[in-house]
């Protein structure tokens, strides 16, 4: 398993394996850092080569590779997998499902409105975080309405790459909104100077800092960023925890598939009854907007746009229903689908070696053929594989279906 990252203007590579020890547990070990001059598949490949070679490992022993999906890793042609299975043919490929959740994430937030909400909500993060001064104030003015907050941050970073990060800086930006819209009014037209803020953080704003405040306030108090953040907020709000599942050194393949067919079921739930579900969301938007005196509105509807939804409504939920939430669980949905449209096959030519699936599928030896040809020169006697697997299906069943397994296959 490899993954590159620039560091100090210079291309670094983490290289780890994955093995199975002599009690059958399943080892993962960091092994390397490789300094690369470039980052293309042949250079990648050769310095994952020799890194394993001065372990005195055999890149002929390798059975599995875990990159990300970039082109110079993932290419059939010349990318590092291809490279490396011409040194080892059964070192079978696999996209790292955690980064595949990513790009599912990525590629869902498509939608003009959505893109345009993470904009401002980047725009909130550095506008704040960039200065000290900006940031003693948002946290003076959490600190006298919340006494008890701790050191928590009230604002982070988005992260690029990694959505449990992300997923942490959304819930401390919606934890920390009013505050945020208090700070800015502040900045802005100098209001709550009464409510017991350090004078020094409330009376030191040039024209520059007003403006670009003046400016957030109003894209952050307008009701199409609340009813935005809020939907993508509460449906990635079903992801809190699965990216970690998918990184775990005991993870397998089939217990990542069955990660990802729950996320599926559970969007395509959501998707059935989108109407009951986006109610929700809009009566907390409503709430929400009306703390910062705001309506629920919709946008002017014009017979020809080019750039946004143009689907009729009566009413701003409706609008929001038509318009955001169900383009937006469509896209969720089909991302999924596309991303991990790969994880089932390569389960479902490993699942004949299961026992249960063996039995209730009445499996046979000609099930195992794509398994076999692929793993043939590992197998100690190839020509028998048949008698083997006959012999593994006779294991008794107990009368309530479980196996009684007395042997090791």
């Amino acid at each position: 398993m490899a993954d590159e990252v620039e560091s100090h203007s210079e291309e670094k590579m983490s290289l780890c394996m994955r093995y199975v020890d002599s009690d059958a547990n399943i080892r993962e070990k960091f092994l390397d850092f490789v300094s690369l001059l470039r980052i293309n598949g042949e250079h990648i490949a050769n310095a994952i080569i020799q890194s394993l070679e001065r372990f005195n490992l055999s890149i002929s022993d390798v059975r599995g590779q875990g990159y990300d999906g970039a082109a110079s890793m993932a290419s059939e042609r010349v990318g590092v997998q291809a490279r490396i299975r011409r040194k080892s043919p059964s070192a079978v490929y696999t996209h790292c499902s955690s980064h595949k959740l990513n790009l599912v994430i990525s590629h869902a937030c498509g939608l003009t409105c959505v893109r345009n909400m993470m904009d401002r909500l980047k725009e909130t993060c550095l506008f704040f975080r960039s200065s000290p001064l900006r940031d003693a104030l948002l946290i003076n003015v959490i600190e006298v309405n919340i006494p008890d907050i701790g050191k928590r941050k009230p604002l982070l970073d988005l992260c690029k790459t990694r959505w449990s990060e992300r997923h942490d800086a959304y819930k401390h930006f919606y934890q920390s909104y009013c505050y945020i819209i208090k700070t800015l009014e502040v900045m802005a037209y100098g209001l709550h100077k009464d409510e017991g803020y350090k004078e020094e953080l409330t009376s030191c704003w040039n024209r520059e800092n007003t403006v670009r405040a003046s400016a957030l306030l109003s894209a952050l108090t307008h009701y199409k960023f609340f009813v935005t953040f809020l939907t993508v907020y509460k449906v990635w709000s079903r992801l809190e925890g699965i990216t970690v599942q998918l990184q775990k050194k005991m993870q397998d393949i089939f217990d990542a598939l069955n990660v990802i067919q729950e996320v599926k079921l559970v969007y395509q739930e959501m998707r059935k009854n989108i109407e009951e579900y986006f109610h929700g969301v809009f009566i907390h938007s409503k709430r929400m907007s009306e703390a910062v005196g705001q309506t629920p509105q919709m946008p002017r509807i014009v017979e020809r746009q080019i750039h946004k939804s143009n689907v009729k409504a009566t009413t701003p939920e409706e609008y929001y229903l038509k318009n955001l939430a169900i383009p937006f669980l469509d896209n969720v949905n089909m991302e999924i689908d596309t991303q991990f449209s790969e994880l089932s096959p390569k389960c479902m030519k490993l699942f004949v070696l299961v026992p249960s699936i063996v039995c209730e599928k009445n499996m046979t030896v000609s099930h195992l053929r794509d398994v076999l040809d692929l793993y043939e020169n590992d197998l100690p006697s190839p020509e028998l594989i048949e008698e083997e697997f006959l012999s593994w299906k006779e294991i008794e069943v107990s009368e309530n279906g479980s196996w009684r397994s007395t042997s090791k296959l």
